[in-house]
């Protein structure tokens, strides 16, 4: 009888066990799926008219408001501002005794940067 009882308990844990392999490999294949089909419409939701092009920058347009908070901010900058041909803002200026009037909002600057041999930016050209 002893004999009987341990054969018994030996095929219910080994039923459980395949029961528990089974189980897993289910939830394993079914995980797996969804992820497949989660993957396949996400590919299906691509633009595939985007491409990336790799070429050297055009020019730089900024608004006069841009250009107003760079000459607020000129301090952190660290470089001369010059906007037109006769306005310059020098890097020391205190900017509570700035006059800005002059430069209009509105309008559209292509700015251009002026480098010394280091490398280091020392005046900003919006025209």
């Amino acid at each position: 009888m002893n004999e009987n009882i341990q054969n018994s308990i030996s095929i219910t844990a080994s039923v459980l066990i395949f029961i528990a392999a089974a189980t897993l490999a289910l939830w394993s294949f079914t995980t797996q799926d969804q992820s497949l089909r989660i993957l396949e419409h996400f590919k299906n939701q691509e633009d595939h008219r985007l491409y990336n092009v790799i070429e050297a920058p055009g020019e730089e347009i900024y608004s006069g408001a841009q250009v107003l908070y760079s000459i607020y901010n000129i301090k952190n900058i660290d470089a001369d501002i010059q906007v037109g041909q006769y306005l310059l803002y020098s890097k020391s200026l205190n900017i509570e005794n700035t006059d800005v009037s002059a430069i209009d909002p509105n309008k559209e600057y292509v700015v251009s940067y002026q480098r010394n041999s280091d490398g280091v930016l020392t005046k900003i050209i919006f025209n």
